[in-house]
């Protein structure tokens, strides 16, 4: 028996409808498109009408609302002190500690249910009077900076990963006594890593898996004692792909301190010219996956037009997925089941059109909510069910109202469609998708994004406005990490090219002394970025193989653009049999 049997009625005739082939026009590009046989599976599958959005338009939107290289001060709305927040000051929403949210019951913001107003306009007016979890962590000690975090302890500006004793990371789970490591899984005591797993003691590592003791590496795999090598497996001792002894390769090493910047500058150079002249790119990086299509998918079974994918079954249209099955349009998800067009959820199952909720099931329209059953159109709730704009009712009451309400949004054709981009808690411009392939402007208005002052809030930064504070410039910083002297840690350091401060503290220059890494030259921001950027992006594109002169498919790289020699799967494996 349906819970809803008019919006069901209305619905079933919807998608009786649809025929594949049919072209559509995009109400955000005003570009055509053609509905396809998978979106009719996905919309009769979970029981939703097909958007008004293009599928790779709505990607990129849905990219929006994952946390991004955004860690702000904000102001706690419980005590009006400064607090760290993943949320930008200028944006409308209240912030309260995440342990102080856990205490309050905000039930008591619930309103009545008007079906002469629509629907998303009264989850906006919730959104802006509910306060949010400021830094969306779960299992992070005190002693950490991070947002959105999980597993996190001693992390100092760790954004959407789980770290110990680690600075600076991204969208890096699994890093231990690292700095600089974005988009990956297992590192530790590494630095400058960029999508790679189970990599130790290296530095400038991109793209590869199990290696240790390593620099400057591409495309390897169980590599060892390797500086300088590209698409190598199961080796030792290389200098930019020449085998040496191990007693010519410790000589060559030992010369080569990384803990100078200037050294450390020249040898990178060396390595892209060398990566750009002796590397290979596969047509796509995926690892003991089981008929997947897309970029970046490991150990998954049947995820197609996918991205970032660890783990997953049948996802279709993901990005940034963590053990996810049978999902559709989610992003920035973990542990999430049959859910549908749903960003930041974790641990939930049978959503749709949700946004940062964790371990909820069957929630529509809901944001911020933790541990909740059968909510609609609800935000920051804890241990609820059958709730209507944060308002309790009775099992009955719920689905007959939210059989009208959801009728309701057929007929203004809102049911279907997310958010719009003013809901997003990072804000566009602070993003995972402003972090992966950032925002040209008419995206940003598309959207509706709301704008911001990047400068507000930055939190390793004094305010602007503070005459008396000196900044140091980049050419005030020494070279080599033992030569910091006194007035240079938690010292402002401007950096013009972005335009904000940033400072080096005590245990990140420890660290860097410890193990010969070079300090930094540039806003952690603009470093993350760089490091993930090397590696493909989620939009494809056709080229010409570099061996068989075949046309193939590959994924855009927005560091090496079409300087790379990218070859299709079947040639590229020929290579590396031959070469690796």
């Amino acid at each position: 028996m349906s819970n809803t049997p008019n919006f069901d009625q209305r619905l079933n005739a919807i998608l009786s409808s649809l025929k594949p082939g049919e072209e559509r026009v995009c109400a955000l590009t005003g570009k055509p498109w053609i509905l396809d046989e998978t979106e009719i599976a996905i919309c009769k599958k979970f029981r939703v009408p097909p958007s008004k959005i293009k599928p790779g338009t709505r990607m990129n939107m849905l990219n929006g609302y994952n946390t991004g290289l955004a860690i702000f001060w904000n102001t706690d709305v419980s005590t009006g002190k400064p607090i760290i927040s993943a949320i930008h000051p200028d944006l409308p929403f209240k912030v309260i500690d995440d342990i102080v949210w856990y205490r309050h019951d905000f039930s008591d913001k619930g309103v009545e249910i008007n079906l002469e107003r629509p629907v998303i306009d009264q989850i906006w007016d919730l959104v802006q009077v509910v306060p949010v979890r400021a830094k969306r962590n779960r299992d992070v000690d005190e002693k950490s900076i991070a947002v959105g975090s999980v597993q996190t302890h001693e992390g100092y500006m760790t954004c959407s990963s789980g770290a110990t004793r680690s600075c600076y990371t991204y969208a890096q789970f699994g890093a231990e006594d690292c700095i600089d490591v974005t988009n990956g899984y297992e590192a530790a005591r590494s630095y400058a890593i960029s999508d790679s797993h189970n990599i130790v003691d290296s530095e400038f590592v991109f793209s590869s898996h199990r290696c240790l003791k390593s620099s400057f590496l591409f495309d390897c795999r169980d590599c060892e004692y390797c500086f300088g090598a590209t698409n190598k497996r199961h080796k030792k001792f290389l200098w930019f792909n020449e085998q040496l002894s191990e007693e010519e390769w410790k000589r060559c090493r030992a010369e080569a301190d990384l803990g100078c910047r200037s050294v450390a500058d020249a040898w990178l150079a060396k390595f892209y010219g060398f990566w750009r002249e002796e590397g290979v790119w596969p047509a796509l990086f995926g690892i003991n996956n089981q008929e997947c299509e897309g970029e970046h998918i490991f150990n998954s079974v049947r995820c197609r037009e996918a991205f970032w994918m660890e783990k997953c079954i049948d996802c279709v249209r993901c990005r940034f997925g963590l053990e996810g099955n049978d999902c559709a349009y989610c992003s920035g998800f973990g542990w999430e089941a049959r859910s549908y067009m749903s960003t930041g959820g974790v641990g939930g199952a049978d959503n749709k059109f949700t946004m940062g909720n964790n371990d909820s099931l069957g929630l529509e329209y809901c944001a911020m909510c933790d541990n909740c059953q059968y909510c609609f159109g609800c935000v920051g709730l804890n241990k609820k069910e059958f709730h209507i704009f944060n308002k309790p009712y009775s099992k009955e009451e719920y689905w007959r109202r939210v059989d009208e309400l959801k009728c309701r949004m057929l007929d203004d054709e809102s049911y279907g469609e997310f958010f719009p981009g003013k809901f997003s808690l990072s804000g566009f411009e602070h993003s995972a998708g402003a972090v992966y392939f950032d925002y040209r402007e008419r995206d940003l208005e598309r959207f509706g994004a709301i704008r911001v002052d990047v400068a507000r809030g930055l939190v390793l930064a004094p305010k602007r406005e503070d005459s008396h504070v000196v900044r140091l410039r980049l050419d005030e910083l020494p070279d080599c990490v033992d030569e910091v002297q006194n007035g240079i840690l938690n010292s402002p350091i401007y950096d013009e090219e972005l335009d904000r401060d940033f400072s080096i503290v005590p245990r990140e220059l420890a660290m860097y002394q410890e193990k010969r890494w070079p300090l930094p030259r540039r806003h952690f921001i603009a470093r993350l970025t760089r490091w993930l950027r090397h590696a493909n992006s989620p939009f494809s594109e056709e080229v010409v193989c570099g061996e068989c002169k075949k046309k193939t498919q590959t994924y855009k790289n927005f560091v090496f653009g079409d300087d790379r020699m990218v070859y299709c799967m079947s040639c590229y494996n020929a290579f590396i049999e031959k070469v690796g």
